[in-house]
């Protein structure tokens, strides 16, 4: 895992009836992104925002997936 002053990583806590369900991810005001550099992010449930998170260069951050 690469961490670093801009990049971060993100740990997504989920309930067992989302195990091999596909999760989107985007950053704040723009597309899917295939990494995660530092930033505030929406995690979607279908077309609709789940929970919004922010990953921190250097750190990994979690999120609990909204019940």
């Amino acid at each position: 895992m690469e961490l670093g002053a801009g990049v971060g990583a993100l740990i997504l806590y989920t309930p067992a009836g989302l195990d091999g369900e596909e999760i989107e991810i985007s950053r704040d005001g723009s597309a899917v992104y295939p990494g995660l550099p530092a930033g505030r992010y929406t995690i979607w449930r279908g077309h609709a925002p789940a929970a919004a998170v922010t990953v921190a260069g250097g750190q990994v951050s979690s999120c609990h997936w909204p019940g």
